[in-house]
């Protein structure tokens, strides 16, 4: 028996090894593993989120950014169409490491004061084409820039937590973590299958395949700390119908890792 259910990261999955050339790809009934294939493969895949520390717990990203995106954005829509058509793009900032996020209510309360109060000084900032950043006291920071939307004046550009990283830095902080865990799971099925793979999907882009140099790429694979539960790793980017891929592959006669790009 095989299981039906299929998320959107396990389709763009089963699409990268369509794409690496393998046709006997099962779904087995029990998991983990999420695939099987060629009969000897156990493939594991996993969404591989930005990750926040927080009092020593770490939590995914999103869990923290969507419900602030749907709560900014619903504000934003209540200003309709531009004036003039003439309309801003708002980026939002809000460090993601606090202990708490804002109540809903009080960040829409605040976001919509603010645009209100931007709105009515949009004559003069074009003037001068000044157009500042507003700290509001929930810890929101709001950035506009000019353009011409259609649907709205105010159009949400994105959420994020305002700091800069050294995109090495991350990519081996998400690897290893996103590593980590799926090794804990598949400890006890390990022995079922001779050989174990890992996907890991990028739906946050952090990690773009082509984006890293290769002495970026050196260095990424001496940061991780890497255990011998799965012999492939790939990192696949969701962008365009050719799937971009980094992959690590362990090399048990050297008992070294090797580092690659695909796509």
């Amino acid at each position: 028996m095989t299981r039906t259910r299929e998320n959107e990261d396990e389709h763009l999955a089963e699409e990268w090894l369509k794409q690496q050339g393998h046709v006997c790809i099962e779904r087995p009934s029990d998991d983990p593993p999420d695939f099987v294939v060629d009969g000897k493969y156990a493939v594991e895949v996993r969404r591989m989120n930005p990750i926040i520390e927080i009092n020593g717990q770490t939590r995914g990203e999103e869990e923290l950014r969507i419900p602030l995106e749907r709560a900014i954005k619903k504000v934003l829509d209540e200003f309709g169409p531009p004036e003039n058509g003439k309309g801003w793009y708002v980026s939002c900032e809000f460090d993601y490491s606090r202990l708490s996020l804002p109540k809903t209510r009080v960040v829409q309360q605040q976001v919509r004061e603010a645009l209100q109060s931007f709105r009515e000084e949009v004559p003069e900032l074009v003037q001068y084409r000044s157009f500042p950043e507003i700290q509001l006291e929930c810890g929101i920071c709001l950035d506009f820039f000019p353009g011409s939307p259609k649907s709205s004046m105010f159009v949400l550009n994105d959420v994020s937590n305002g700091e800069g990283c050294w995109v090495v830095g991350e990519t081996i902080k998400n690897l290893q973590h996103s590593i980590n865990e799926k090794c804990a799971k598949v400890a006890e099925q390990r022995c079922r299958y001779p050989e174990w793979w890992l996907l890991l999907i990028d739906r946050f882009l952090y990690i773009l395949p082509q984006s890293l140099s290769d002495d970026e790429l050196e260095s990424v694979k001496e940061g991780l700390s890497l255990q011998k539960t799965f012999s492939r790793i790939a990192v696949i980017s969701p962008e365009g119908v050719k799937l971009k891929s980094m992959e690590l592959v362990y090399e048990a006669d050297s008992d070294s890792v090797s580092i690659c790009r695909n796509g």
